[in-house]
């Protein structure tokens, strides 16, 4: 009977993969030394340094397209070239240079 009951405790509880302390099944983080049993284990970076990285990535979604728009100079020339008026209704060709 008390190995029945050692499959009972051992089904109840898992290593964690940092302390390979006993703690409960299914636990994403560890109580012991805080690491996560999860997918986060694979992520090593600190909370502050994925705020950091959060951060830059919205600054740079709204400085790009500013900052390029400075510095592309569009080469294009454009023209109405003829007009034509054919009783109702008017005829104009454009073009479109570059």
């Amino acid at each position: 009977m008390s190995a029945m009951n050692s499959i009972e405790v051992s089904d109840e509880v898992q290593e964690c993969i940092e302390c390979r302390t006993p703690i409960n099944l299914g636990a994403k983080l560890c109580p012991h030394c805080n690491s996560y049993q999860d997918w986060r284990k694979h992520l090593r970076l600190p909370n502050v340094t994925l705020a950091l990285l959060t951060a830059l990535v919205s600054v740079l979604g709204l400085a790009v397209p500013s900052v390029y728009g400075f510095l592309h100079t569009p080469k294009s020339d454009a023209a109405i070239v003829d007009i034509a008026v054919d009783g109702t209704r008017v005829r104009a060709t454009a073009m479109n240079w570059g």
